[in-house]
């Protein structure tokens, strides 16, 4: 398996890659309306977009904020190998816990993984998108340190870490909500669901 970052081309794929994900793995834990509306008013121009201004990611410092697999995918070790990855660039400031939004239908993975649950929540992807239940999860920040060493090589073949949106001068998204939709969560950063 080889892993690299997203450039540009890749909008097309990570958009059908997310919603098979949601199709195929949250289907049972949402309500229809919600697995129809999810993929609302994203389009694979969208997803262009955010890689190219770096803000398409699977970890912020401290954060994890985006991990989904194709259903074909699920349960091969793939999405325990991105979460590996994803922990590392989320843990490597180690300034703490490592958290994230999970889907219903991806909070027992992750608990298998070492993560907490610590509250149920909402989340939005727009101001006028469905909300979308989740789970808040933390990874302690002992554990995330861990991990983080422990995948430093790989860290370090995959380069830097992209610069947050602010740094990096870009603006955000179009109808992109910073705030979370369920009140203040233990990051500042916004958790958005990770299947």
């Amino acid at each position: 398996m080889t892993f690299r970052r997203a450039r540009p081309g890749d909008g097309a794929t990570l958009f059908a890659v997310t919603g098979a994900a949601v199709a195929g793995l949250a289907a049972a834990h949402y309500p229809a309306t919600t697995i129809r509306d999810w993929m609302a008013g994203r389009t694979v121009a969208e997803y262009e977009a955010l890689i190219g201004r770096h803000w398409l990611v699977v970890a912020e410092p401290g954060v994890l904020t985006r991990l989904f697999v194709r259903p074909d995918a699920a349960g091969q070790g793939l999405g325990a190998r991105l979460l590996e990855i994803g922990v590392a660039f989320a843990a490597a400031d180690g300034q703490g816990p490592v958290t994230l939004g999970a889907t219903l239908n991806a909070r027992g993975f992750y608990e298998r993984h070492g993560f907490r649950f610590v509250r149920n929540g909402t989340y939005r992807h727009a101001l006028d998108s469905p909300e979308i239940a989740i789970a808040h999860m933390a990874l302690s920040a002992e554990r995330a340190a861990r991990r983080a060493g422990a995948m430093a090589g790989v860290l370090a073949q995959l380069g830097p870490a992209c610069p947050s949106p602010a740094k990096a001068g870009s603006p955000e998204p179009r109808g992109h909500d910073p705030r979370p939709a369920a009140g203040p969560t233990r990051s500042p950063r916004r958790q958005r669901p990770t299947p």
